[in-house]
């Protein structure tokens, strides 16, 4: 399933999650974008109890609004780029492939 973030219809500032008004100019109609992509800028590790550690990490859309998202796999690099999906009603990012 895709994941979307609200863009102002008035100025095009984009945001997450959703507001009632534009940060930027005050309007109050939205569209919603789909996002596929984002770029990683910090991840932490969050120990399981059974040696089943997960990844979380902030990432800066393409759209612009910044989000949290489980990491799929292990190996993790600040601003490598990530597919964003969502999975059960959970924003998961999975590695693109490498930039050329």
């Amino acid at each position: 399933m895709s994941f979307a973030v609200n863009q102002c219809q008035r100025c095009l500032h984009a945001v997450y999650p959703a507001r009632y008004l534009c940060p930027n100019c005050q309007g109050s109609a939205w569209r919603s974008i789909p996002v596929r992509y984002g770029r990683l800028q910090q991840c932490t590790r969050v120990p399981g109890s059974r040696g089943d550690d997960a990844y979380l990490g902030t990432l800066q859309t393409d759209a612009g609004p910044i989000v949290v998202a489980r990491l799929a796999g292990t190996r993790h690099t600040t601003g490598q780029r990530y597919a964003l999906r969502l999975e059960r009603d959970a924003l998961v990012a999975e590695p693109d492939s490498p930039d050329p």
